[in-house]
């Protein structure tokens, strides 16, 4: 994944609420048909760059499940940061730019989107060969 577009992803999700790091790892995921995946080694350390950027803020809570987590909240400059970025992103789709970021973030799109229709006619298929056996 390039670099931000995790971050991008974080506030997209946090978006809707505070959330503790396994949680946004879980929506990401359920976002995207299992197709993304923010593991730990890569999330908590965006977690923590996004803190020292000001694009949110953490406070200590307690899980669903009993155990001490920190919750993370989007913040004004987290907001703002997600509109430029939905800004520049919808710019780009209208007037395709050929800068390397730009073609790079393309190339991720598309790749995303073909690894879930993939994933999602893999489904299908194991769904109709289970439905065949019985």
């Amino acid at each position: 994944m390039p670099s931000g577009a995790l971050a991008m992803l974080v506030l997209r999700v946090l978006r809707s609420g505070p959330l503790h790091g396994y949680a946004i790892a879980q929506r990401i995921r359920a976002r995207s048909d299992s197709v993304l995946e923010a593991e730990e080694g890569s999330l908590y350390p965006t977690l923590q760059r996004m803190l020292l950027e000001g694009w949110v803020k953490a406070d200590a809570g307690v899980s669903e499940t009993g155990r001490k987590v920190r919750f993370y909240t989007l913040t004004r400059d987290g907001l703002k940061q997600l509109k430029k970025d939905e800004k520049l992103r919808a710019r780009h789709h209208r007037h395709p730019d050929h800068s390397e970021d730009c073609l790079t973030m393309r190339k991720l799109y598309r790749r995303v989107h073909a690894l879930m229709h993939r994933h999602r006619i893999e489904r299908q298929l194991a769904d109709k060969m289970a439905a065949h056996r019985r």
